[in-house]
C-alpha cells in the first residue's frame, strides 16, 4: 500500500513537471536602451537602427505615440501573434492611458513577423492596412532574406500611417524618403546560425529546474 502511495506521488509530480513547462508564459527580454529597436539577434545594420531611432523618436515627440522594433530568433513554442500581444503587456509600449502603441516583432529563425497595434491606433492601422504593409513592404524582402530592408521598409510605413492619424509631418521621413535615402540599400550577407536563441536558452532552464526538482523528489520517495 504504501508502495502505490509513492507511487501515486511520482506520477504526479511527473504530470506537475510537464503541465508547467507546457502551459509557463515565456520569459522576455528586457528592453534595450535604444527604445525603438531591439534587436536581439544581430540581424540589423547600425544604419538601420539609426534611422530607425530617429524617426521613432520624432513620432513620439509629435504624437506621443510609440512604435517599437523587436527582433528575436524565435517564439518557441507560442505563436507570434501571442508573443506580440504578451510583449505589449509586459513591456508597457506607448504612453499610459492612451495605448497609442505599435509594435513590429519579427522571429527570423521561425521567418514570420506579426505587427500588432493598441487600441489608440486601430484607427490608423487596421488588420487590412497592417496586412499591405506586411505584404507589400515585408515579406518581399524576408523571401529574399534581406531582413535589415524589410524591417526598416515595414517600419517606415507603420509611422507614416501613425503620423497621418495625428495630422503631423515627419521631417526625418518625408525629407530622406523621397530624397531615396530609404530607397537604396547595398547587399548584405545575413548569416543568424551564430546567434543563440533567447527563447530556447529560456526553455532549456526551465526544463531542467522541472526535471531536477522531479528526479530529486522521486529519489526521496523510493529510497
Amino acid at each position: 500500500m504504501k508502495c502505490f502511495k509513492r507511487l501515486g506521488i511520482v506520477f504526479f509530480l511527473i504530470f506537475y513537471s510537464f503541465t508547467s513547462i507546457c502551459f509557463a508564459k515565456p520569459k522576455f527580454p528586457e528592453p534595450t536602451p535604444d527604445k525603438y529597436v531591439n534587436d536581439y539577434t544581430g540581424t540589423l545594420s547600425e544604419d538601420t537602427k539609426n534611422k530607425i531611432i530617429s524617426l521613432g523618436k520624432e513620432l513620439y515627440d509629435k504624437t506621443t505615440a510609440e512604435v517599437a522594433v523587436v527582433i528575436i530568433d524565435s517564439t518557441g513554442d507560442e505563436n507570434i501573434e501571442d508573443y506580440a500581444n504578451d510583449l505589449f503587456g509586459e513591456w508597457g509600449i506607448g504612453t499610459k492611458g492612451k495605448d497609442n502603441r505599435g509594435l513590429l516583432n519579427a522571429g527570423i529563425k521561425d521567418r514570420n513577423m506579426r505587427i500588432e497595434v493598441g487600441y489608440g491606433l486601430e484607427g490608423a492601422l487596421p488588420d487590412g492596412k497592417t496586412g499591405r504593409i506586411r505584404d507589400e513592404y515585408i515579406t518581399p524582402f524576408f523571401k529574399q532574406g534581406d531582413y535589415d530592408t524589410g524591417i526598416l521598409k515595414g517600419y517606415t510605413e507603420i509611422c507614416k500611417e501613425t503620423a497621418k492619424e495625428y495630422d503631423v509631418t515627419l521631417d526625418d521621413f518625408d525629407n530622406k524618403y523621397n530624397e531615396g535615402e530609404y530607397n537604396n540599400y547595398p547587399d548584405r550577407n545575413y548569416n543568424n546560425s551564430n546567434h543563440s536563441s533567447p527563447a530556447g536558452l529560456i526553455f532549456t532552464i526551465i526544463l531542467y529546474k522541472n526535471y531536477s526538482f522531479l528526479f530529486l523528489n522521486i529519489y526521496l520517495f523510493i529510497y
